[in-house]
């Protein structure tokens, strides 16, 4: 993968930032918020270090990449879009659920998700539950708040794919938190979460698309996923810092491993970089973007990834862009404000991360498909829901390869817009450069020409010759919207039981 600057993007980049800094502001961004995250300081009992460089770009990763022309429009998401039919984007990022684990269950009658490819229902020839010997494993119902969290690394899920068998999740190391009664089977991670606790993502999915063939980008952990769903690349880099918090306000000495030819991992640099983002395009044509993450000390401050961007971290969109906490997307959707261009990451209660020990995050994410459809924006609007990473929970697809470290393991995604098809079930192969290449074609920018420009753009999740559908119902959840929005909001730090950088 090419992590240099394209040419025409690096020169435009250079004149925006001189724009930025001699006009204090981006042009035609949405006007800084009461709540937007003010200049970093340093956490009680943390001495702050000195900010070393960020880092020199590294070797290109083998992952091929089609560049098309910038401007040029390629990839065909198809009639009507841009400002006639989609408006805005809102990427929603959950955490550490693999498809099989968030859409495996069984509705009340006993049935598996309907059209989809599971582990219960799976395609002709592919992998069933099995451990790494062979033997065949009895997939589990689990809950979102179990006191365990699965192993979720690169080498992870090397094992776990193992050639495309499918059968080493057995062999997963497992985090056990405070909560845990006692130290779990090696066969924990095969298990899926009852379709009652996560009932608002079946409802998304029965009432619009549900995708079956998305995957990671990369084999990684948290860290590298998320600069993928902003960069559409990983700089190279895999899995983990070394370190916490990750990005430029890492402390001095923290590295992230870089990835060899051959898909090994060797010691790295430091997390912070200077390789062009989405939001650089959006810039570039003035378009405004918003980015929802948890705050500094909360947990989920982990993925608050434009942290690891040099120019936005160490400049003013940090503070008029990047905000926090999450629960403040409802209030800007309330009152009016809704950027062209919207990631939203979670605070750790309502993130779907193991380790949180809460089953929140269903109803968070309604909330924020509510907060939409029932705003003015609902009619221009696209909203991909997915997760990071598979968070090492057993998935029964051997994932395409397309380089030593592409692509991950399979992890679910949920496409909601008045235009997006009724109840149907994507088997197209995405991953979240299929979002960015949507993105990019919805917004009329040029392509990064990364991950976005070798994904397809989901053209087979919508219907843009039907009229819009009305939102309809809001969904239903079992948590009052006022505790919802105190669980967005609530700052939480690293669990007892878990590491600080077990994303």
């Amino acid at each position: 993968m090419n992590v240099w600057p394209k040419p025409w993007l690096l020169f435009a980049i250079i004149l925006s930032a001189l724009a930025l800094v001699s006009c204090g502001g981006k042009a035609e961004s949405p006007a800084p918020l009461a709540s937007a995250r003010p200049t970093a300081s340093p956490q009680p009992g943390v001495t702050p270090s000195p900010k070393p460089s960020p880092s020199p770009s590294p070797t290109p990763s083998p992952l091929p990449t089609a560049t098309p022309t910038p401007g040029s429009g390629q990839g065909g998401v198809g009639v009507g879009v841009g400002p006639a039919k989609i408006e805005h984007v809102v990427f929603v990022v959950q955490e550490n659920r693999s498809f099989d684990n968030i859409f495996g269950g069984f509705d009340a009658s006993g049935k598996p998700f309907p059209g989809a490819d599971t582990w219960s229902n799976p395609d002709p020839g592919e992998p069933t539950p099995h451990d790494h010997n062979g033997n065949p494993v009895t997939m589990q119902q689990g809950l979102l708040e179990d006191c365990y969290s699965p192993a979720h690394y690169h080498p992870q899920a090397v094992g776990d794919i193992d050639g495309g068998r499918m059968d080493g999740f057995d062999r997963e190391p497992v985090s056990r938190l405070a909560c845990a009664p006692s130290s779990p089977p090696p066969t924990f991670p095969y298990r899926y979460v009852s379709a009652a606790e996560v009932a608002p993502y079946w409802q998304l999915g029965e009432r619009y698309v549900v995708a079956d063939h998305m995957f990671e980008p990369m084999s990684s952990g948290s860290f590298g996923a998320h600069l993928y769903l902003a960069a559409g690349q990983s700089a190279n880099t895999i899995d983990e810092p070394s370190a916490t918090p990750w990005g430029c306000d890492a402390p001095t000495g923290t590295i992230v491993d870089v990835i060899t030819p051959t898909g090994g991992e060797e010691p790295g640099v430091f997390p912070c970089f200077s390789i062009p983002s989405f939001a650089d395009v959006l810039d570039l044509r003035g378009i405004s973007w918003r980015y929802y993450a948890g705050p500094r000390n909360d947990y989920g401050y982990l993925w608050s990834v434009f942290d690891a961007f040099d120019r936005i971290r160490n400049g003013p969109e940090w503070t008029s862009n990047v905000i926090n906490p999450p629960a403040q997307f409802l209030t800007d959707v309330q009152n009016g404000s809704l950027a062209a261009m919207t990631w939203i990451t979670p605070t750790l209660d309502v993130s779907d991360h193991p380790v949180s020990h809460q089953n929140e995050g269903p109803a968070w994410v309604a909330s924020v498909v509510n907060a939409v459809g029932a705003s003015k924006f609902w009619n221009t609007t696209a909203i991909f829901i997915t997760w990071d990473d598979w968070g090492g929970w057993y998935d029964h697809v051997p994932p395409p390869t397309l380089s030593p470290v592409s692509l991950g393991i399979r992890v679910p995604l949920i496409v909601v817009s008045p235009y997006a098809r009724a109840g149907y079930v994507s088997h197209v192969v995405h991953t979240t450069g299929s979002v960015l290449h949507f993105a990019e074609e919805a917004l009329n920018v040029p392509s990064l020409g990364e991950e976005d420009a070798r994904a397809d753009d989901l053209t087979d999740a919508f219907d843009f010759t039907q009229a819009p559908r009305s939102f309809g119902n809001a969904l239903k959840t079992r948590t009052k919207l006022g505790e919802i929005r105190r669980a967005a909001s609530t700052s939480r730090g690293t669990p007892a039981g878990a590491r600080d950088d077990d994303d």
